[in-house]
């Protein structure tokens, strides 16, 4: 007979994710700076990645905190 796993345990098993690494905040940094300087552009924060928009597209995500 199988176990049934209610949704707060599952939550409670869900592994955390490592910070990410200084090279890839340096990376974030530079390509964050880059699109600044573009038309019709925008960043936002979405689940821990900092979102690259066009318009009303997303065509990159980045990670802020959590890899």
């Amino acid at each position: 007979m199988k176990k049934h796993i209610s949704l707060r345990a599952a939550r409670r098993t869900r592994p955390n994710f490592p910070p990410i690494s200084e090279e890839m905040e340096r990376w974030t940094a530079l390509l964050t700076s880059e699109r600044n300087s573009w038309p019709d552009s925008a960043t936002k924060s979405m689940f821990g990645f900092l979102s690259f928009y066009r318009r009303c597209t997303i065509f990159a995500a980045l990670p802020q905190a959590r890899g």
